[in-house]
């Protein structure tokens, strides 16, 4: 990342994941895609998000997902568990049988993972989750949304999957991705690199994925509800420990805003789901720049006024949008200040 200032060092200290600072320097040749993980990993635990994580990988074979995958995981001290969905033709082939069938007392390497991390951190890496059939996502949609899952062998208990980080691996964007490297990095050395926005490749990628089905009105109602949890008070005691807070959104453009996030973000096979993860993005390029401060916060912020933050569409290029959050300075707010 750029600088990490000392409030950055005190959110992951604070949150036992400092070792996370240092992944772009594990994988030579993935500075990109190790960063965006790391800042996407950063912000997810640092707002004490009550949802599974998820994050797709794309790209080419032996290009790096797995490893990328695993060096995560280890600096973190993780355990992770890598499932093969190639083969998976039901949803049995990765959860287990179901009460009443044969070998359900065994369960499945996946269900049986989840039941030993119980409420507690881990990582799933689904190698080649596009191969899977429709009836396989949507069960395990079923997990990755509540963050619940129940395990399936005889006598099994609620399990508490909501700290689990998804990693769902493809192949898809094999030529769009092969495309902008030769024109935009290939010639590039690492330090330049860093600099080259890779905004219009997400977008490509994005579309092989998505369905441009309008869910501006969904995404509306899932950014209220970040704007909300960010206005929440700072506290250092655990185990309410919340170090992101005491800040307020202003959102400008609502409207258009929200119908850009339907639009990059909405996944057919996903539904809502992949709205709300489009959004909780905004909630964690919001927490990166709250972060990139070299000032620790402490309780005694909360006596001050809110930190205002500006939300906007940028221009990247001539086609090409994306979200910024922009830090604005302090506002005393009165109750609810309505969107400009």
């Amino acid at each position: 990342m750029d600088s990490l200032g000392s409030r950055m060092h005190q959110i992951a200290a604070a949150h036992n994941i400092t070792p996370l600072l240092r992944l772009p320097f594990t994988i030579i040749g993935q500075e990109p895609a190790a960063k965006l993980v790391l800042e996407s990993v950063y912000a997810h635990i640092a707002m004490k998000t009550n949802k599974p994580l998820l994050l797709a990988f794309a790209g080419l074979s032996g290009h790096g997902k797995t490893e990328l995958a695993k060096q995560m995981g280890e600096v973190l001290s993780l355990p992770l568990l890598e499932v093969d969905c190639a083969q998976a033709r039901n949803e049995w082939a990765l959860l287990g049988s179901v009460s009443g069938y044969r070998a359900q007392e065994d369960g499945s390497p996946l269900n049986n993972f989840l039941e030993t991390q119980n409420g507690q951190r881990c990582v799933v890496f689904l190698d080649e989750f596009d191969k899977t059939e429709n009836k396989v996502r949507e069960s395990l949609l079923k997990v990755m949304d509540p963050g619940m899952y129940r395990d399936r062998r005889p006598q099994g208990q609620e399990v508490d999957a909501s700290k689990c980080i998804w990693i769902l691996a493809s192949n898809l964007g094999d030529s769009a991705i092969t495309k902008y490297h030769s024109q935009k990095l290939a010639d590039l050395n690492n330090d330049d690199v860093g600099k080259v926005s890779i905004e219009p490749l997400k977008r490509e990628l994005a579309k092989l994925f998505t369905d441009p089905y309008e869910q501006a009105v969904v995404a509306h109602k899932f950014l209220l509800e970040i704007q909300d949890e960010v206005r929440l008070p700072i506290c250092t005691r655990k185990p309410e420990l919340r170090l992101v807070g005491h800040a307020h959104f202003n959102i400008v453009g609502d409207g258009v805003l929200c119908q850009h996030v339907a639009e990059v973000g909405y996944i057919k096979e996903l539904g809502a789901r992949s709205i709300r993860n489009a959004v909780q993005k905004i909630g964690n390029d919001f927490t990166l720049t709250y972060s990139k401060v070299d000032m620790e916060v402490d309780e005694s912020f909360n006596k001050g006024p809110l930190h205002r933050y500006t939300v906007q569409l940028r221009s990247i290029d001539k086609t090409t949008n994306e979200v910024s959050v922009a830090e604005d300075g302090v506002t005393v707010i009165e109750g609810t200040e309505s969107m400009k």
